[in-house]
């Protein structure tokens, strides 16, 4: 009997226990439920604010469409509608699936993307070939004290003061060093190929250039093709003489060449420069060193005429015979 009673009391103990135990278990479910449910809620709220929002942007953007359709008139305006019919089911699409990535355009921006004008490119492409197209325009206004008469300072013919020049002032106002240039550039067979041309409006111009229609001459100043491979660069036309001290390296470009600021068209007195027909070789052994050989067009300068005679004297038994092989500034032999 005692048995009995004994095990009826360890049964007992144990269903109290597994009682316990699932009301517990029950206990922690109904928790977790509560917890998804909680989230649940969370989100279906962030979704209702990402819709509103979108349905802010979206009327902003109706509205800067209605003021483009007025701007633009009715040919475009009927434009405008059959782009919103078409894609309106796409926005419609976009607006019932809220989009949780701000960075992910929508079809309606993508659309007013495309009604914005494209930038023009710096250049354009003939086959495999750049081109770029450059210049300014420049107007210059100058004064001297004395006459020289010409645009660029003539230092050879400077007037003094015991002649009626030296007391005669000079005003100008010109465009005539306006230029206009176009780059050309290629690569192909590891050959990086440049083309070059450039001109201004400082040639020799008629002597009434300056009454009417100030029709200026233009004027070659360079062109030449430019070939580059590994560490050889070959040059060949007219380009900047290597007699003219370079600001970086043996480059032939203006922007690279020690021609002063100066705004006179002839630079400044004591500056060796020239621009000639030439072929040269460079080797660029690294960034920072480089060795070249120019053949530049020859060319035999005495000075022009001055108080009857050059600056180089020439004997008085061959004056005739050789006045004739030399450029004297007013006649190129």
């Amino acid at each position: 009997m005692k048995l009995l009673k004994t095990l009826w009391l360890l049964m007992l103990i144990t269903s109290l226990g597994m009682a316990q135990s699932n009301n517990d278990g029950a206990a922690a479910g109904s928790g977790n439920i509560g917890d998804e449910v909680k989230q649940l809620r969370e989100a279906m709220a962030e979704q209702k604010k990402a819709m509103a929002e979108q349905q802010k942007q979206l009327s902003q953007q109706q509205q800067e469409i209605e003021k483009l359709r007025k701007q633009l008139g009715p040919q475009a305006a009927a434009a405008t509608d059959n782009r919103e019919a078409q894609s309106g089911r796409m926005v419609n699409a976009t607006l019932a699936v809220p989009n949780a990535n701000p960075a992910v355009r929508t079809v309606a921006d993508m659309a007013q993307e495309q009604e914005r004008p494209k930038e023009s490119p710096l250049s354009f492409r003939i086959g495999n070939a750049d081109f770029t197209p450059g210049g300014f325009l420049d107007f210059t206004a100058l004064f001297r004290s004395t006459n020289v008469g010409s645009l660029g300072t003539n230092f050879f013919a400077i007037p003094f003061s015991n002649q009626v020049q030296g007391h005669l002032t000079e005003t100008r106002f010109t465009a005539q060093n306006s230029r206009v240039n176009m780059k050309i550039n290629d690569k192909f067979n590891g050959n990086d190929v440049t083309g070059f041309f450039e001109m201004d409006f400082l040639g020799n111009d008629a002597g009434n250039v300056f009454v009417t229609t100030n029709g200026h001459t233009m004027r070659l100043r360079h062109y030449f093709v430019d070939v580059k491979r590994d560490k050889w660069e070959i040059l060949g036309g007219q380009a900047w003489s290597w007699m003219t001290p370079n600001r970086v390296g043996l480059s032939p470009y203006s922007q690279d060449v020690f021609n002063t600021v100066d705004m006179d068209f002839n630079y400044q007195a004591g500056l060796t420069w020239g621009r000639s027909p030439q072929f040269r070789v460079v080797y660029h052994a690294n960034d920072n060193w480089a060795l070249g050989v120019a053949l530049e067009n020859p060319e035999q300068f005495v000075g022009p005429q001055v108080s009857g005679s050059n600056e180089v004297v020439f004997p008085a038994a061959f004056n005739a015979s050789l006045q004739t092989q030399f450029d004297a500034a007013n006649n190129t032999s």
